[in-house]
């Protein structure tokens, strides 16, 4: 409703090639094996979490309050501790995350 007052804020760091394609490896397939449900799904007592990525033009999708326990849930655990780590001083992406990662990504 008062889209005005919404802040956007941006977060850039940079990371080693590998770690690179482990996370868009993770998102794209995460992205491209959307399924779309024939009704939308509408709640208010949740978070909508979207997702996007860029193969030969933009593609998304959008989950609502996951189960922490499933594969979207991880998927968006992964996302909140990819965005800790933009807002620290590490330099590189912990073997705890890119272990998740590639779990996860093995399991899409």
């Amino acid at each position: 409703k008062e889209k005005k007052k919404v802040e956007i804020m941006t977060f850039k760091k940079e990371i080693d090639k590998k770690s690179v394609e482990l996370v868009t490896q993770l998102f794209k397939k995460a992205i491209l094996g959307v399924r779309y449900p024939e009704k939308d799904d509408f709640g208010n007592d949740g978070t909508d979490y979207y997702f996007m990525v860029w193969d030969f033009g933009s593609k998304g999708g959008k989950i609502w309050s996951p189960n922490k326990d499933s594969n979207m849930g991880e998927l968006v655990a992964i996302g909140n501790q990819l965005i800790e780590f933009c807002k620290n001083e590490e330099l590189n992406l912990s073997d705890d995350l890119l272990q998740r990662i590639t779990l996860l990504s093995q399991r899409l």
